[in-house]
């Protein structure tokens, strides 16, 4: 594999990572009512 090849993938891994944590935080955020107590409960 070549490296332009790798640094996509590690981008697009990095970028599956973060959409899915401020999935997970909304999520706790909308059954807490509030988004600062869903950034602690996640």
């Amino acid at each position: 594999m070549n490296q332009p090849e790798y640094k996509a993938m590690i981008f697009f891994g990095e970028v599956v990572l973060h959409v899915h944590s401020l999935l997970h935080t909304i999520f706790c955020a909308g059954k807490t009512n509030s988004l600062i107590r869903g950034q602690i409960a996640c």
